[in-house]
């Protein structure tokens, strides 16, 4: 137990970290551990609920490595900020992003395998048009409680 994440920071070899269901981690914590951990390849924040769209790019710019990251339930996260090395994203229940953000995450993480957007309430084909189209190495695709989906989501899928 650190009494601190930002204590993590001095952690260079540190390649995976769960930190969920840590309700009082604060923004501060992860850029200090995005800008000490370098190495980080797999990071877990989900229902960390005081975190915002300033975690995101610190990641990005410190964390280039990373290929894994889940925000399941972080209800203040609002935007796409890059991670273009990411490979595996579960935003479950992050009500606050939009298909303006699941379409900036296709463009900009191509490399994604696997992708998670179950309980979008707000998401629609659009969104996951843009995932099929920008996202060609897609394998694994969660879409669990949107409601907005139709006929025309899986056909989007459909050519994989």
């Amino acid at each position: 137990h650190l009494p601190n994440l930002a204590d993590a920071a001095g952690c260079t070899s540190l390649t995976s970290l769960n930190v969920s269901w840590s309700r009082n981690l604060s923004d501060a914590s992860i850029v200090a551990l995005a800008a000490g951990c370098t190495s980080l390849t797999s990071l877990n924040f989900s229902c960390c609920r005081n975190l915002t769209d300033t975690s995101i790019p610190a990641l990005a710019d410190g964390c280039t490595s990373l290929t894994s990251l889940g925000v399941t339930n972080c209800r203040n996260l609002t935007d796409d900020h890059g991670c273009i090395s990411l490979t595996s994203l579960n935003v479950w229940r992050c009500p606050n992003l939009t298909d303006a953000s699941v379409a900036s995450l296709a463009a900009g993480c191509t490399s994604l395998t696997s992708f998670n957007v179950s309980g979008f309430r707000n998401i629609t084909d659009a969104s996951i048009a843009a995932l099929a189209a920008g996202c060609t190495s897609l394998t694994s695709f969660h879409a669990m409680a949107c409601d907005y989906r139709t006929d025309t989501s899986i056909e989007a899928l459909a050519p994989r």
